[in-house]
């Protein structure tokens, strides 16, 4: 992990990126990527399944407590 986040973090330090974003992390890939990274604010997006029939809330509040977009796969399950 610390391989290819430090290599996400370096390409938007030269302007290849705009964002950083992940998908399906859990909380625990979360805190780990925050810490390589240094700052949650780093961390633009986590794509996760959101849906009426499976909410997903401890990682959407633990995203939000972070300041980190939570972008719904499937919002219509």
């Amino acid at each position: 992990m610390e391989e290819y986040i430090t290599q996400l973090q370096k390409s938007k330090e030269l302007g290849l990126a705009k964002n950083i974003g992940v998908s399906n992390f859990t909380i625990d890939q979360i805190k780990k990527t925050i810490a390589i990274l240094g700052s949650s604010d780093e961390i633009f997006t986590n794509q996760i399944e959101v849906h009426p029939y499976l909410q997903n809330a401890k990682v959407v509040d633990f995203c939000q407590a972070n300041n980190i977009l939570v972008s719904a796969y499937m919002p219509l399950a």
